[in-house]
């Protein structure tokens, strides 16, 4: 998931989403026309905004597809494997045969092609395909650290950032599937709150990073980030030439867990470099962990044997997957609220 730096502005933040998450089809190192080959459909970009799709969980974008399961090229070695992003290095590339590997998997796959393009020069190919609402981005590149050449499938999921609400006025510089950018003459403060009103009808969770102050309002910048579900939305927001220029992106989640659906206030939440869920909940620590035990296990974790128990308030609880970091829950009730927090770090980290 996208992680913003609310010091670095454009220059952080735009590089970052192009190249290293691979989502920035349209800007990334366009070349001549006559040495690239480029389709696209015309209407990737006529999206209006406030239709937002109900996000789905991980689960459900796994039953759509698993790249777990998905066909692959002969590999070097894998940098990153889930249901949702696989990640590895080729050993023998070959990049007009590579991608066409992949144009022929996904569309005997029922899947839609909406974007494609191939630069040999640059070693690059990319193209966004689309079914069912949900959106997969195939790339293949070459690591400029290694210089090897690398595959990377990721499912952005099924919410489109060009449906996410915008205030009146905005002015949309760039329109893609998982990121748009607009400018507006609201300021940074009101463009979150404008969000914060809009999202919440729609049942998204304010969620901030328990590593940032959660309060500030600046001037010149700001960020705000919501989940749903095994989705999120981000808005990062900047003050340039008089205008604030707002990117939203959306994504899925790297683990989607659920939240008590009574849980108060917003939500700290981070997935880098370990999942970090914490909300407070009035009910108490008991049907919290009910709660989980039924859920959890939906999704593929189970309850570890000798854990769940509560005391004095208090509870931990550890719960397996056969292909999952192990997630860690504890509860405090000391009177009023249930203090929940869920993680995937190492107990002792």
């Amino acid at each position: 998931m996208f992680k913003p730096n609310r010091t670095a502005g454009w220059r952080g933040v735009v590089p970052l989403l192009l190249l290293t998450c691979v989502c920035g089809l349209a800007e990334l190192a366009a070349p001549p026309a006559s040495n690239a080959q480029t389709t696209q459909a015309g209407a990737l970009d006529s999206v209006a905004p406030g239709r937002l799709n109900a996000p789905a969980s991980l689960h459900e974008a796994a039953k759509v597809i698993d790249f777990r399961t998905f066909p692959a090229l002969k590999r070097d070695e894998f940098v990153q494997q889930s249901a949702t992003k696989f990640v590895y290095t080729l050993a023998q590339p070959d990049l007009s045969k590579d991608m066409q590997f992949y144009r022929d998997k996904f569309t005997a796959a029922g899947w839609k092609i909406d974007y494609d393009k191939v630069d040999p020069k640059l070693s690059f190919g990319t193209f966004r395909c689309s079914k069912q609402g949900f959106v997969v981005d195939v790339t293949i590149f070459q690591n400029p650290g290694n210089k090897k050449m690398q595959v990377s499938l990721e499912n952005q999921g099924n919410v489109d950032a060009r449906a996410i609400p915008r205030p009146a006025g905005a002015d949309v510089t760039q329109a893609q599937s998982n990121v748009a950018i607009f400018r507006t003459g609201s300021k940074p403060a009101e463009v979150a709150r404008f969000l914060r009103t809009e999202l919440k009808r729609l049942g998204w969770r304010e969620a901030v990073n328990p590593d940032m102050p959660a309060d500030e309002e600046q001037d010149d910048s700001g960020y705000v980030s919501f989940i749903q579900r095994g989705v999120h939305i981000g808005a990062n927001m900047q003050v340039k030439d008089g205008k604030t220029e707002v990117m939203y992106d959306a994504g899925l989640l790297q683990v989607g867990v659920p939240i008590m659906p009574d849980a108060k206030g917003r939500i700290e939440h981070c997935e880098a470099p370990y999942l970090h869920l914490g909300y407070a909940t009035p009910s108490p620590p008991n049907a919290v962990l009910e709660f989980y035990r039924k859920e959890l296990p939906a999704l593929g974790w189970s309850l570890r044997p000798g854990t769940g128990k509560i005391e004095n308030g208090k509870a931990k609880a550890a719960f397996d997957g056969p292909d999952k970091k192990a997630l860690r829950l504890e509860l405090l009730n000391q009177g009023g609220p249930t203090l929940v927090l869920v993680s995937n770090r190492p107990e002792g980290r």
